[in-house]
Formats: structure tokens, sequence, C-alpha cells
């Protein structure tokens, strides 16, 4: 059980982390965790007129590769799906797309790293 909350504790860390970054980069984070029976969708934002539906990938080591790589087709399919539930909920008639933010911690330096993949259903 220490482990399922130890990865707990690492995704709401990189989910922070990610929501800070964005903000940083003009963004208005507008909801967290949006729970649909597809899956969660982690962050969505607004900049300029676009809703972004981020999906955050947090690792603290690269034993399983890189945060940005766990999102493949399949995940890509229910994120799709959670947003339109979403979309449709909020009544939102707008632009939007899917991103990931991946978060990479480096625990001996105290430090971590985002890198913001745009418009992922596009690059799948």
């Amino acid at each position: 059980m220490a482990v399922d909350r130890d990865k707990l504790t690492i995704g709401r860390l990189g989910e922070r982390l990610a929501a800070e970054f964005l903000k940083k980069q003009g963004a208005k984070v507008i909801d967290y965790n949006f729970h649909t029976r597809f899956g969660e969708l982690d962050l969505i934002a607004q900049l300029g007129d676009e809703l972004l539906f981020c999906e955050v990938k947090t690792r603290s080591s690269l034993e399983y590769g890189f945060p940005e790589l766990a999102v493949n087709q399949s995940k890509l399919d229910h994120l799709t799906k959670a947003v339109e539930i979403y979309l449709a909920e909020k009544q939102w008639v707008g632009f939007w797309r899917l991103d990931t933010l991946a978060v990479q911690l480096d625990s001996a330096k105290r430090s971590a790293k985002v890198k913001w993949f745009k418009d992922i259903s596009r690059n799948i």
C-alpha cells in the first residue's frame, strides 16, 4: 500500500508543478481532477480562447521511461471520451486541445523539469 500512496503523492506533486508551469505560461487553470467513467482529466486550463485538457505524467526516475511515453493511443482514446463529457457538461463550444505535461523529478537536486507537449492527439 505504501507504493500506491507514494505514487499518488508523486502524481499530485507533478500536477501541482504542472499547474504552476501553465500559470507562468499565461494560462488560467480552471479545473483539476475532473472524473468521468473513462478516467480523469488532470488539469483543465484556458489560454486565450482555447481550453487545454492536460494529462500530467510524473516520474521520479526514468526506470520506466520518460513520462510523456505513458500516453499511448489507448490512453488518448479514453482522454478524448472524457473531454467530450466535460465539454457537454460545461456546454463549451470553443476551441480545445489535448496536451501532455511531462514532469521529471530529481530528488538529488531537489528540482523538477516540466516539458509541454501540445496538441498530442495529432502526434500519436
